[in-house]
């Protein structure tokens, strides 16, 4: 059959979006650090924001009861709640497109990595030519290695 894709990670069954669980959940998991701290900075300065305007109002003489305190109360309610929401939905959206762009990137890590075995391990008459799944990154590579393990089609004519 040739090279055969191998999952770097056999023991986790996780799908088949993670064939390369190390790698992949570490760029969704700084992904979602990055996006959590931008939330909690939008929220801290929201905070910040109301807090500050309960000042003015306070300062401006208005007694704790007035319907101006109501209404920043209500207003900083419901940007922390848009927020929150916000936050969720983007971390969701985030996690799916990055589980997919890592899969285009590490299926053909993968790929070349199981190709490199079969080699090792078998020899050049056991292996075809690499080759990566139509859309994935990394496409140079395996014109590159199939020359530079003499698996070049023009050569291999030639030979015969």
């Amino acid at each position: 059959m040739g090279a055969q894709v191998r999952r770097i990670d056999k023991k986790r069954g996780l799908g088949p979006w993670l064939v390369y669980p190390q790698f992949q959940l570490a760029i969704v998991g700084v992904n979602l650090s990055v996006l959590a701290a931008g939330v909690l900075g939008m929220l801290f300065m929201g905070t910040r924001t109301y807090r500050q305007l309960r000042e003015m109002g306070s300062a401006a003489g208005l007694p704790d009861s007035h319907v101006y305190f109501e209404f920043v109360t209500l207003q900083q309610q419901l940007l922390n709640k848009n927020l929150m929401v916000g936050g969720g939905i983007l971390l969701v959206v985030s996690t799916a497109f990055l589980l997919l762009v890592t899969h285009r990137i590490a299926g053909p890590i993968v790929r070349l990595r199981g190709f490199l075995i079969d080699y090792v391990e078998n020899g050049r008459s056991a292996v075809t030519r690499l080759s990566f799944r139509k859309g994935d990154f990394l496409s140079d590579l395996p014109p590159q290695v199939n020359r530079a393990l003499g698996l070049d089609e023009k050569k291999r004519r030639k030979a015969a």
